[in-house]
This record gives structure tokens, C-alpha cells and sequence, in this order.
């Protein structure tokens, strides 16, 4: 898998690299160009998801623990998303959010599982979030996974035979795994009908407050009550 992942994008390069010493106009020019960036920064990607994976897997990094609010981070990565995707992500929210844990892992956990749902959702359906005081689910429509394959998602490299030809490079949700057993946090993945639901749970909450808010694929923040 890793291999295919990386000799892909390699012969991309190459073949564009040959055919920029032809003489072309200028619109081909720039196209060969562009798709050379696009592919060198999949690898670049790849490489230091890669090197991330390595670190975490280790077991050496040290925490830096810090309180922060677990639905304002959410909400700024799934803002982020609704600005570059054309998805239509929901978010709710309720209870108190503020969590103890090392921020910018768990910011890297939170933008891989809403990446992991924008790229294998289902055409023009929603992706629902809800920060439910220190829990955090994510949840999309997508083709139903077998139980094997559930198990299989923690896994490294672990794709889907049919999701081969998405963007993807099978490490986001291993090292989403690897960010959690640092924190001795819990973790589950369901598969109701063809709703996948991934559930993380860093600490435990006690207070109850709700509002709901609708991201669309605009980038408008629809208010809504619940």
C-alpha cells in the first residue's frame, strides 16, 4: 500500500517533468506545473504523516497538557473544511467543553477525523459532529463496512479495496489511535446502516448546555436551537 502510494504520485511527476521539455504553449505549461505541486505535496504529506505515525507509535513523546475548549476547536477545523470541501457539515453541541489534554495533538485528531469523513462520505450527504461535553463523535453516510473492517480501521495503511482511488494514505486514523492511547482516552467506531460513527472520548463530562450550529459548504454558520 505504501509503496502504490508513493510510485503513483512519482510517476505523475515524471511524466509531467518529460513533458514540460516539449515545446508547449503556455496554458499546458502551467498545467503540468500545477499537477507536479499537487503530487509532491501529496508525498510531502504522506512522508510526514509517516514520520508523525513513527513518533507517536513510539511512545517517547511527552504531553503537554494544557485546558482549552474542546467545541472551539472543533468548530474552527470544521470551518476550515466548509471553506475548501464541498461538504455540509452540522455541528451540535451541549454540556461543558473544556477538556485537559495536549492541544495540538488533539487538534491533529480532530482534523483527521473530519478529513477522514469528508473523503469517504457519500455524494451530497451531511456530515454531522456533536461535542457532547468532553465527548466528541463524528459521523457520516458512507458504504457500509463489514466488522472486519472496523477493526481493521485503527490499523496503519488500512484502506477499503473500493476507496483505492480517493486521496487518502490509510494513517489518519491510526494516528488518531496513537493520540488517544497516549492519553488514555476511550475510542469506538459503529456502522448503523451506512452511517459510520467514530466517538472519542478524552474525559468525562457532567454539566448539561445545548445549542446547535449548521456549517454549510459556503462557509456560513447557521444558528439553530435544539
Amino acid at each position: 500500500m505504501l509503496a502504490h502510494d508513493i510510485k503513483t504520485p512519482v510517476f505523475v511527476i515524471s511524466g509531467y517533468a518529460y513533458s514540460l521539455k516539449e515545446d508547449i504553449d503556455i496554458s499546458e505549461r502551467n498545467f503540468y506545473i500545477d499537477n507536479i505541486i499537487e503530487e509532491a505535496d501529496e508525498i510531502n504529506d504522506l512522508v510526514q504523516k509517516m514520520l508523525n505515525f513513527s513518533n507517536l507509535d513510539s511512545y517517547s513523546m511527552k504531553l503537554n497538557k494544557t485546558e482549552f475548549d474542546l467545541f472551539k476547536a472543533v468548530q474552527k477545523t470544521a470551518e476550515k473544511y466548509t471553506l475548501s470541501e464541498n461538504k455540509t457539515i452540522a455541528l451540535t453541541q451541549s454540556g461543558d467543553n473544556m477538556i485537559c489534554a495536549d492541544r495540538e495533538l488533539m487538534e491533529t485528531v480532530i482534523q483527521n477525523l473530519i478529513d477522514n469523513a469528508v473523503k469517504y462520505s457519500l455524494p451530497d450527504t451531511e456530515i454531522m459532529i456533536d461535542v457532547n461535553g468532553k465527548t466528541l463523535s463524528v459521523s457520516n453516510q458512507t458504504e457500509p463496512l463489514t466488522k472486519s473492517e472496523l477493526k481493521q480501521m485503527w490499523q496503519p495503511y488500512f484502506r477499503k479495496d473500493k476507496s483505492r482511488s480517493q486521496k487518502g494514505n490509510g494513517l489518519g486514523l491510526s494516528i488518531v489511535k496513537s493520540i488517544l492511547d497516549l492519553h488514555e482516552a476511550k475510542y469506538s467506531v459503529e456502522m448503523t446502516g451506512n452511517i459510520l460513527a467514530i466517538t472519542v472520548k478524552p474525559e468525562t463530562s457532567q454539566k448539561k448546555r445545548s445549542d446547535v450550529q449548521s456549517v454549510d459548504e459556503g462557509g456560513r454558520l447557521q444558528q439553530r436551537e435544539r
